[in-house]
């Protein structure tokens, strides 16, 4: 159908929404079916989960912050420009131009940091997982070693998943730092306004105290 003149067609938002909720419960119904009916011998035995799970997520939490710190060096040697546009943005002997000036130098030298610390994010932590940080290992007994097939898919697997736990957690603790930081120049930069504002001289409302009888 035609939508009216001067009428926008209706979103299909819809439609989406409605496939997205189909694919989901097909795939849900499939899973449930083969737990059903598929023979569990083969399954994976399942360590202390409570106990497992804290020690997994402790260790990915410290590997991850590890990770982190060292991407934020790399970004530092490939980004050397980022603390002083920074200072620029709060230097209130600047004027708003320069300021936003180099606001809008400082989005791109950190949209260019996102997308090198991702990269080189997702590579190192493949790399440090293939060294031995795993997380279904830590969680479940891995197949036996006679099992050759099932235990290389498994540790494929398991290399391929905390790589991107280690990415994304450090990805995401270098945001939190960032906005921690921008929170902490806002702060100071609030701070040395207020007290140039104390310092000044007190000036009356409408007297010009340069000019003379």
């Amino acid at each position: 159908t035609v939508a009216p003149a001067g009428k926008a067609p209706e979103p299909r938002e819809g439609s989406m929404k409605a496939k997205a909720l189909t694919v989901t419960a097909l795939v849900v119904a499939g899973g449930v079916v083969a737990v059903a009916v598929l023979p569990q011998d083969g399954g994976l035995d399942y360590r202390d989960m409570p106990a497992a799970g804290v020690k997994v997520a402790t260790a990915l939490f410290v590997v991850a912050l590890f990770l982190e710190r060292s991407l934020a060096v790399l970004n530092g040697l490939l980004f050397p420009e980022g603390p002083a546009l920074e200072r620029k943005v709060v230097d209130p002997m600047l004027s708003a131009t320069c300021q936003r000036g180099a606001q809008d130098e400082l989005d791109q030298v950190k949209a260019r940091k996102a997308r090198v610390r991702m990269a080189a994010g997702f590579v190192f932590a493949l790399a440090i997982a293939a060294a031995g940080t795993r997380t279904l290992e830590g969680l479940m007994e891995p197949p036996a070693k006679d099992l050759i097939d099932q235990l290389a898919l498994f540790r494929g697997a398991d290399i391929v998943l905390t790589a991107g736990l280690l990415a994304g957690g450090s990805d995401g603790l270098a945001r939190i730092i960032d906005a921690l930081k921008e929170l902490i120049e806002n702060l100071k930069a609030r701070r040395r306004a207020e007290t140039r504002a104390a310092n000044a001289p007190f000036s009356p409302a409408g007297i010009n105290p340069t000019r003379t009888p």
